[in-house]
């Protein structure tokens, strides 16, 4: 269940507890509230503890849980301030003040509104909590939506409510760096480490670092893409020791072409790198809107592309470029291997010419891979055991009891039957092939063909 930390009006009462245990609360003066008459029992609530309400010397302030009994009591459990180091204060013998009121760093510097602020149980008490900073404040300006972290205003940076937790926020204001001119969404974590030994261990320190402090684990931008280096998801990376990974969400490029895919050590732009010391790679699908067209695209530049500002000639070379939308397979880089659709003809296997069928390698088949698949025991096979056949080279006449007719754009299966031939596969002897029954077996025929410039 998710609690409200509250205030109550006009809540006094006095104290005698010693040290720095829960505080057995006593009665209200006259004119003010008990914590009984303000709240449940179970509450978590704003507190102020002071030994002497007009000259104190101990006090001590944060957030409490009451509980009803007798007498009523107040667990201490998150101290945001006191004259111990804003640790618990070992209060002294005698009467102490308690009251309910929120501490200045709810108000001051922008702080959060206490209605905004929100606790999962007293076992956790701090977290998901608005803060709204005033322009002036630069890339901290904005709306922040945060868990364990506050602002402090005595130093002017984000602090923690535990130290040994880390801290998330939703920060909706400039990105880091762009204060004036780029605003959106961000995403942030602090570790429990990020903090300088310079400063009270609970500031995150420094702020909006790359390792420690405030980590950016994701931007979007008012122009609705994610701006880490662009249109992308960015993987964890130092920038100019070892490139960034980088997950690239549709991305305009050049205006007319649109990317999507992954990306290392480099901008999506792909005119720049992190860092001169590593290649660049791309792999993705590139769309052109001015034609239409949609290619499978892999990029790679050397070690030493490019360190300039972003803005230049592009630094990749295409490894390969494959049409997608119409099959271009002529865009493909030489000696790659192209592969149509595989055709199966189910038994019986019967002579004759067979329909023509679409192979789509943008020019003619250079061989086909032929496999033979039982259906029922013939010639020692049994069923579902596979043979492949040494394809013949594409002609009409036929060989092997099969030949292929072929046009750039399709092939025909020429077959005759008898002249299919296999070993006994009982015996394992080979020589004196015998003829297949047709009945028996089914034929797959898939056609190859090698990319050339």
């Amino acid at each position: 269940m998710t609690l409200q930390v509250k205030v109550g009006n006009r809540t006094k009462v006095t104290t005698t507890t010693t040290g720095t245990g829960t505080l057995n609360l006593g009665s209200a003066p006259t004119g003010f509230r008990s914590f009984a008459q303000e709240f449940t029992s179970g509450d978590q609530v704003y507190y102020v503890v002071i030994d002497d309400p007009d000259n104190p010397t101990a006090y001590e302030y944060g957030i409490g849980t009451y509980t009803a009994g007798t007498p009523d009591t107040l667990s201490r459990d998150t101290v945001f301030g006191s004259s111990n180091s804003d640790n618990k204060v070992s209060f002294a013998a005698g009467s102490k003040t308690v009251v309910s009121t929120p501490p200045a760093e709810m108000f001051s510097g922008g702080g959060p509104i206490p209605s905004d602020k929100f606790y999962s149980d007293a076992n956790a008490p701090f977290g998901w909590e608005l803060t709204v900073l005033s322009s002036g404040f630069g890339d901290d300006e904005g709306s922040w939506y945060t868990w364990n972290a506050y602002w402090d205003p005595s130093y002017e940076q984000w602090s923690r409510y535990d130290n040994d937790l880390i801290a998330f926020a939703i920060h909706f204001g400039p990105i880091p760096g762009e204060a004036s001119t780029t605003h959106g969404i961000n995403f942030w974590r602090a570790l429990d480490s990020s903090y300088s030994s310079e400063t009270p261990d609970r500031l995150i320190d420094p702020d909006f670092a790359v390792q420690g402090g405030w980590e950016l684990l994701q931007t979007w931008t008012e122009f609705q893409t994610s701006a880490m280096g662009g249109g992308v998801l960015e993987g964890d990376g130092s920038g100019s020791t070892h490139g960034f990974a980088r997950v690239l969400l549709p991305h305009n490029v050049t205006g007319t072409t649109w990317n999507v895919g992954l990306i290392w050590n480099a901008f999506p732009s792909r005119d720049d790198t992190d860092t001169t010391g590593d290649p660049s790679v791309f792999d993705g699908i590139e769309f052109d809107t001015s034609s239409g067209a949609v290619y499978h695209v892999v990029q790679y530049a050397g070690p030493t592309a490019s360190d300039s500002p972003a803005g230049g000639a592009p630094i990749f070379s295409d490894v390969q470029r494959t049409r997608l939308d119409n099959l271009d397979l002529t865009q493909v880089s030489s000696g790659m291997l192209l592969k149509g659709p595989t055709t199966t003809y189910s038994a019986p296997l019967s002579d004759g010419v067979k329909t023509a069928v679409s192979h789509y390698l943008n020019g003619e088949a250079d061989w086909f891979k032929v496999v033979l698949e039982a259906t029922a025991t013939d010639l020692g096979f049994t069923s579902g055991e596979r043979v492949t056949l040494a394809g013949p080279p594409p002609s009409t006449t036929i060989t092997g009891g099969m030949a292929f007719k072929l046009t750039a754009t399709q092939y025909q299966l020429l077959l005759d039957v008898s002249g299919i031939t296999l070993p006994n596969g009982g015996t394992g002897v080979v020589g004196g092939n015998t003829a297949i029954d047709p009945s028996k077996w089914k034929m797959e025929v898939t056609p190859y063909r090698l990319a050339a410039d």
